[in-house]
Parts: structure tokens; C-alpha cells; sequence
């Protein structure tokens, strides 16, 4: 599951459906589960699994030190109301995630779902909050998909019970618990500004990891996208599958889209192209991830 606070992914984002292997034919269900246990990107589903329970009660505790830096600065004018931004797909984690809330003496306001709805016995009797996009993405495209392949892929210790979204999220501002959030929907889920904070929720950056990237035009988007948060003076970075990150993140990605785009320009070929970019980023992980981008930048 992600229940989540998004940021605005921008309409250039849209057409090329970001970061969403499943959505390009070159890509499947196999190639996005084994990669999720490699990457860091995408480490909690091989800890949520049950495979690797140190790491599992590590990874969530540093969410939820996350989280506690998070609320804390909504805590301090909105009292006993909050907004819920967890990720969460084992049993043992949804158990230890509510009991960070309860702790917090809060008022949980509701989940915003976005692109994974999985983990459906976390805080059931919460409102579910999401876009049309995000509840279409969830019952019957992309997002289906990962549940039932992750279903396959980690059996019972994977929570694949839906969040089912009952409050249908308009683009722009809305208000929910006493905090404005500003939804951007695109093809897939949404994207949220949360100008309270000056923090933005996107799918996925990971400055230290690979990206998927459907070409030269994608990489485009992705950089307007992520110099968009540079020129508004973003401070927070939120994610669904990473720790927070910042500005210095942002930059580091687009610095390396540009590397992306001029290393492709110079391959012959998609193992070329592989091979000079393990060349410069040696210690990036989520190699799956770069052999999907050398072969959508280097179809047929």
C-alpha cells in the first residue's frame, strides 16, 4: 500500500506515464518485482515480505522518525488533526505504523491514496481521499497489476486488501484536517503541494538510484518537472518509495537526465548505452531499472 501525500507531477508528465513499467511493452509485472528487490528505490517490499524482518522494523522506523518530523510541523498549528502519509504493505508494519499514530494522540483526517492502494487493513475506518485517476489506476490498470503480481511474488505476508477511495479528489486546492493541499492529477494517480510546509509528494525521485526513462522526451519532462520545484524554493521532497529528499536531490537528478540524454547520443546501442552509464554512476542502484531505459531509448 501507499497512502500518500503527493505533489504535483505536471501535466508534461502525463503523456509519457512516469515511472510506470508496466505501462511500456517492453517492461512486466517479472521485471518491476525483481527489480524492487534490488533497488534501494524500492527495498521495503523485500523487508515488508517477512524475507528480512531486521531490515523491515529498521526501514519503518526510519519512516517513522519520517513522519514524526513531518507532523510535528503540523502539529504545531492544526493540534490533534492530521492527515496520514504512510507507506505500508506488511501486516507487522501496518500494526507498528498505527501504533506510531496512536501515539501522536491524533486525529487521523484521512489517507490520500495514490499510485500502490494495497495494504487495505491499515486504518480501515479512515476516509479514502484520491483522484479519479488514482481509483481507475487501482481497480483496473497499472496499479492492479503490481497487486497481483506482488501478490504472487510475497504470498501472504503481502497486505493486498484495497484501500477503496470514496472521496473523489478535484484538481487544485482542497482542504482536509485543517491542512490545504494543492492535487494535481495526471494518468495515472495525482501529485500534491502542500504549501503550508513548502513541501511537494511525487512517485519517485532516489537521487542515488536509477529512474525509468522512456527517452529523450521523457527525460525532458522529468527535468521541468523536478527544476519546477527549484524555482519555487521547495524545502521538502516527499516520496512514495524513498526517504525525503530536497532540492540538492532534485538537482542531482536532472544533472543526471542530462548525463542520460548525452550518453545516449552516443551509443550505437542499448549495451553501449548500459555500459557508459554503469561508467559514470558505478554505485546507483536499481540496475533493473537502467536496462528498462536502455531499451525504451533504444527500441527496435
Amino acid at each position: 500500500m501507499e497512502t500518500s501525500l503527493n505533489v504535483p507531477e505536471r501535466t508534461a508528465f502525463s503523456p509519457f506515464l512516469p515511472y510506470s513499467p508496466l505501462m511500456y511493452p517492453d517492461t512486466s509485472v517479472g521485471d518491476c518485482t525483481k527489480n524492487h528487490q534490488k533497488c534501494r528505490l524500492f527495498r521495503s517490499l523485500r523487508e515488508f515480505s517477512g524475507a528480512n524482518r531486521g531490515s523491515d522494523k529498521a526501514f519503518a522506523r526510519s519512516r517513522a522518525s519520517a513522519l514524526q518530523a513531518q507532523t510535528t510541523q503540523y502539529q504545531a498549528r492544526f493540534a490533534r488533526q492530521i492527515s496520514s502519509s504512510l507507506f505500508s504493505f506488511g501486516y507487522d508494519n501496518e500494526k507498528e505504523l498505527e501504533k506510531y499514530v496512536e501515539k501522536l494522540n491524533a486525529e487521523v483526517a484521512g489517507l490520500l491514496i495514490a499510485y500502490h492502494a494495497a495494504g487495505g487493513n491499515f486504518l480501515p475506518g479512515a476516509k479514502k481521499y484520491g483522484t479519479q485517476s488514482a481509483k481507475d489506476y487501482a481497480e483496473n490498470g497499472g496499479g492492479k497489476a503490481l497487486i497481483d503480481g506482488f501478490t504472487k511474488a510475497f504470498g501472504s505476508a503481502f497486505d493486498n486488501k484495497l484501500h477503496v477511495i470514496t472521496e473523489i479528489l478535484p484538481a487544485g486546492k482542497t482542504t482536509i484536517g485543517g491542512i490545504d493541499f494543492v492535487i494535481v492529477p495526471n494518468a495515472e494517480a495525482y501529485t500534491i503541494e502542500i504549501p503550508e510546509i513548502g513541501a511537494v509528494y511525487t512517485h519517485m525521485l532516489g537521487h542515488d538510484c536509477h529512474s525509468i526513462v522512456a527517452g529523450a522526451g521523457h527525460a525532458d519532462a522529468i527535468e521541468a518537472e523536478l527544476q519546477s520545484y527549484i524555482d519555487k524554493g521547495v524545502t521538502l521532497i516527499l516520496t512514495s518509495h524513498y526517504t525525503p529528499e530536497d532540492l540538492k536531490d532534485a538537482q542531482t537528478k536532472i544533472d543526471y537526465l542530462e548525463n542520460l540524454k548525452k550518453l545516449a547520443a552516443e551509443s550505437s546501442g542499448a549495451q553501449q548505452f548500459r555500459s557508459r552509464v554503469k561508467g559514470v554512476y558505478p554505485d546507483y542502484l536499481g540496475e533493473n531499472y537502467l536496462d528498462m531505459t536502455a531499451n525504451l531509448f533504444f527500441k527496435g
